[in-house]
């Protein structure tokens, strides 16, 4: 029996949920009698070092192993990769978002194989090869190195059959890595009813999925969910298709099939500005909406332009606001420091972030750009600001097992440390406008965590003055010291991983 170990490296940031790119095709290897084991060391309770990651894989005696890569844990992947290299005699396979996009790259960093898109149906071919019932080079969506030089097999198409594809197999993950309290098992609560995305804003790239929007039944959906509701015992889902709104009528007929069912369940997706309205906004809450993710973006009419949005600032307040008529919680992401912007363009942003408070339960802490290979925004100012490989210049903590420390003031208020990347060269007002745009996030985001708490109006300015004095507290003692801030924040944190807990009910 072939045995294939699937791998997460150490990231930067916890990685709070199964990957469910592992997940299929720990599914699609076992449709083909392999032996499956996937490890995430990112995994919120995953302690392994990089050594330990290394002896457990090679424990298995493995015949293939596959690495999923994405920027944010590049280097992380590529350690690993080296580490395996040196210890194992297999081949070692890295796909996802980043090698697709750059192949040469993983290659030369001790990656064997690279499958480029897709790669469901090239992992079952990869064990064909090994099996020797399939030559590499008839393989598509391959590159590797064949006599010295690296070779690019033909693009594979895109699946278009996605109810073809057994659900993800999250059996292979290993449970307490995840789950401490018993709320927490609906981390595993992720599912994708699509994939692809027409919209071509300049700052997304979409190497795997691609532009060609594909969607899956109605009916393929709700089996899955029912299928983690009769193994988890779960009735919250989360969707985690790059657009879940892409189409209208298949999300009326998603909809219309959970009432007939009657399914006592409640959901959040991901959904565009410019592709809701009213009457899909009360069929979804009927049907157990509970929150939908917008990228906004902007305040500033010129930016939601440039980076080709396909809506104006006037639109995307009309649709947060109709969300919030049709009582579904709403979060809204904003993005800081297009190479463009000016302070004005920012104090636009903070402007309309204030406009449109009322209408959103959450902001996310953070959003300074970061040019992305194969993105239009970076084909076109990646030589004025020379930030190519940028990826690759991150110091990676002395210890591969330790995650990057996140002070406690960036969890809850602002990340304001993506600022120090500056790869567009901001001035000073600029990053004084960025940070301006920061705090504004952050109170706000103090009083979305006071209203859960209480709805009395002097105990909410109590309760944000308090989280507000904390924040304080941790950014001037980081300031000083990171590791004392660590110390001095441990209760705080414990408190907010047992407030955390709560999200996954």
């Amino acid at each position: 029996m072939t045995k294939v170990m699937l791998l997460q490296s150490h990231a930067p940031t916890v990685n709070y949920t199964p990957p469910l790119g592992l997940a299929y095709l720990g599914a699609m290897l076992e449709q083909v009698g392999c032996e499956v084991r996937i490890l995430d060391a990112s995994a919120p309770y995953a302690s392994y070092t990089l050594r330990e990651l290394v002896v457990e894989c090679v424990a298995l005696r493995p015949d293939l192993i596959g690495i999923g890569i994405m920027i944010p844990w590049a280097q992380y992947s590529y350690q690993l990769i080296g580490e395996l290299h040196r210890a194992v005699d297999v081949p070692i396979v890295a796909g996802g978002p980043h090698p697709t996009q750059l192949p040469e790259e993983a290659l030369n960093h001790h990656a064997d194989i690279v499958v480029r898109g897709e790669g469901e149906y090239a992992i079952q071919d990869l064990v064909r090869w090994l099996q020797g019932d399939a030559r590499l080079e008839d393989i598509a969506g391959l590159s590797y190195r064949a006599d010295g030089k690296i070779r690019h097999n033909p693009s594979r198409t895109l699946i278009q059959d996605l109810n073809a594809l057994p659900f993800p197999a999250k059996h292979l993950f290993v449970r307490e890595h995840y789950v401490k309290a018993a709320p927490e098992i609906n981390k595993f609560r992720t599912l994708i009813s699509s994939r692809g995305c027409p919209f071509g804003c300049t700052y997304c790239s979409k190497p795997v999925f691609g532009t060609a929007v594909r969607m899956r039944s109605a009916a393929s959906v709700l089996m899955e969910m029912e299928s983690l509701m009769e193994t988890y015992g779960m009735r919250s889902f989360n969707f985690v298709d790059d657009l879940f709104t892409v189409n209208k009528r298949r999300v009326i007929e998603f909809c219309d099939t959970i009432l007939e069912k009657k399914l006592k369940i409640n959901w959040k997706c991901i959904a565009r500005l410019n592709t809701v309205d009213a009457e899909l906004l009360a069929k979804m809450k009927r049907a157990g909406c509970v929150g939908i993710n917008y990228g906004v973006e902007s305040g500033s009419a010129e930016t939601l332009r440039r980076a080709r949005r396909g809506y104006t600032v006037e639109q995307a307040e009309a649709a947060l606001k109709m969300t919030y008529d049709a009582g579904i919680p709403c979060q809204a992401n904003f993005m800081y420091g297009f190479p463009w912007e000016t302070p004005e363009h920012i104090e636009q942003t903070i402007h309309f972030i204030k406009k449109i408070e009322l209408f959103v339960e959450m902001i996310p802490a953070g959003g300074i750009l970061e040019p992305t290979p194969g993105t239009a925004l970076y084909e076109e100012y990646k030589d004025e600001y020379r930030f190519q490989g940028w990826w690759l210049k991150r110091r990676l903590p002395t210890k591969p097992s330790e995650r990057a420390t996140v002070p406690f003031f960036e969890r809850v208020f602002f990340v304001f440390h993506n600022l120090d990347n500056n790869f567009f060269d901001y001035s000073p007002a600029m990053k004084k406008a960025i940070r301006k745009a920061g705090c504004t996030v952050g109170n706000i985001r103090l009083l979305h965590y006071a209203r859960r708490l209480t709805k009395n109006a002097l105990l909410l300015r109590i309760l944000w003055a308090m989280l507000y004095t904390v924040v304080l507290v941790s950014r001037s003692t980081y300031r000083v010291s990171p590791r004392l801030e660590g110390i001095l924040m441990s209760p705080v944190l414990k408190l907010a991983e047992r407030y955390q807990e709560r999200e996954w009910c």
